[in-house]
């Protein structure tokens, strides 16, 4: 299935995350950088709302959406927990579904309890690029992708 995507949205880059589509395929690559989001409330909130700004451009009940979060140190303090309500609700809960790939088990505890916020049974956690790869039948394109960021852009 080809979903048609608005020009000019994809890809985005800043210095915390990408974000970008895969050619051929109804899936959004949502890769976290290793710089920190802060410990501010407001400031990781400016984040999450800016990529969802930049996703809500797009037709996400038609997408899966990927996050890898690999690369960021886990955090669950307060001020990144009061920044993701808007996310989760904007974004999360629109998408058809969700994989992240997380590298631990406080990360796959997490997603799980963002599943159980949302209701949602779209999710799936898993531990590797290649598994959310064969997840979502995308033939070695989200792996490239994650590899080579641009590589399979549209």
């Amino acid at each position: 299935m080809v979903v048609r995507l608005p020009a000019g949205v994809l890809p985005y880059a800043n210095d915390r995350a990408t974000l970008e589509a895969l050619a051929d395929r109804p899936v959004i690559l949502f890769t976290r950088t290793a710089k920190p989001l802060g410990a501010d409330v407001e400031e990781v909130r400016a984040f999450y709302d800016e990529i969802g700004a930049v996703l809500g451009r797009l037709p996400l009940a038609e997408l899966d959406l990927v996050i890898d979060s690999r690369q960021p140190v886990g955090r669950n303090d307060p001020a990144f927990e009061a920044a993701l309500p808007g996310f989760k609700r904007d974004v999360l809960s629109r998408v058809r579904r969700c994989v992240t790939v997380v590298r631990s088990t406080v990360g796959r505890l997490q997603v799980a309890r963002f599943e159980q916020d949302l209701g949602s049974s779209g999710f799936a956690i898993v531990g590797s690029v290649e598994d959310a790869d064969a997840l979502l039948g995308a033939d070695g394109w989200l792996i490239a992708a994650a590899h080579d960021p641009g590589a399979n852009a549209r």
